[in-house]
């Protein structure tokens, strides 16, 4: 069992609908999530991912790192677990829809629905709860950290868009924040060969004027 790990008492920033001059003094701080979805990186989109936080630190932007965090360091290692256990999520929220097409036209469905309508059945009823469970104590702890950031960052794909429609990328980097249902946006500020590739800025839960502000702010002047 992990040992739980408290978070310094700070009230969330409220972000006003304003201009540079107002969000200025603010000095964003994010937090960087470095979590294994990294790993689908290859060097040149990873260089970029690195040099954008240093150029948002040359900014004022404090960027802390989960080696700063205890507490971020911790959520990481929980955030991995999502990626074992979405797809059984999905999968047991699709079977009954989409078994109903199956069973009326099986030659249209493509082989990958077949297979997610085939795990649906294998996950009971007492596991998608404790999924669901799970992803509620992460939303929560998710939560805890607007004490302390404004939002955290980390690459929104694991490259650019690659030529082609065989395959279109790892999508572990998105998984994350479309699990737990917070606010996110990729922001078109990193090129790699000529190609635009995106960071992704992440919120919490209810914050999305909030995180909508800090995008804006980014944007213009990152």
């Amino acid at each position: 069992m992990r040992r739980a790990l408290s978070r310094p008492e700070r009230s969330p920033r409220r972000i006003p609908a304003a201009g540079r001059a107002e969000l200025d003094h603010l000095r964003q701080r994010p937090a960087a999530a470095r979590t294994k979805g990294f790993e689908d990186l290859d060097a040149t989109s990873l260089a970029a991912f690195e040099q954008k936080l240093d150029d948002l630190r040359a900014l004022g932007v404090a960027v802390v790192e989960p080696a700063q965090d205890a507490y971020l360091a911790d959520l990481m290692q929980r955030l991995d677990h999502v990626v074992n256990v979405s797809i059984r999520m999905v999968a047991f929220d699709m079977r009954w829809p989409y078994r109903s097409y199956l069973d009326a036209a099986p030659e249209q469905m493509g082989p990958r629905l077949h297979e997610l309508v085939k795990l649906g059945h294998k996950v009971s009823l007492d596991e998608y709860r404790l999924i669901r469970a799970e992803r509620e104590d992460l939303r929560r702890r998710v939560n805890e950290l607007s004490r302390s950031y404004d939002a955290l960052v980390l690459p929104a794909a694991s490259g650019p868009a690659p030529e082609g429609f065989e395959y279109t990328g790892a999508r572990t980097l998105l998984l994350y924040w479309s699990f737990i249902g917070f606010p996110a946006f990729s922001l078109p500020l990193m090129s790699v060969h000529g190609m635009p590739f995106g960071l992704q800025l992440a919120g919490f839960g209810g914050g999305d004027h909030n995180l909508a502000q800090h995008a804006k702010w980014l944007t213009a002047h990152a």
